[in-house]
């Protein structure tokens, strides 16, 4: 009816994640959104746009280091345990 029959629903890696644990706390706001689009016939798509780590340097993806300069360096997904974490919490 709108023209569209998807929605990408970016989430915060957080919304599973509370004090070095994995939790189901973002599942309820899931469940709702997916409810939604599926009594409306649409898809969703899922994007973790806030990764452990910041998947890049923007403050858009809660680069609590960037800056007006947007350093690279201020990038750690791939630094330590980061992205086995956001795999583990994908698997959750």
């Amino acid at each position: 009816e709108l023209g569209f029959n998807s929605v990408r629903v970016p989430f915060n890696f957080k919304l599973f994640y509370r004090d070095n644990t994995i939790v189901d706390d973002g599942f309820e706001f899931f469940d709702r959104v997916i409810s939604f689009c599926r009594t409306h016939g649409m898809y969703v798509l899922l994007d973790m746009h806030g990764a452990p780590g910041y998947q890049n340097p923007g403050d858009h993806a809660d680069n609590v280091d960037s800056n007006a300069n947007q350093p690279r360096d201020t990038v750690k997904f791939w630094d330590g345990d980061n992205v086995a974490l956001a795999a583990s919490i994908w698997r959750h």
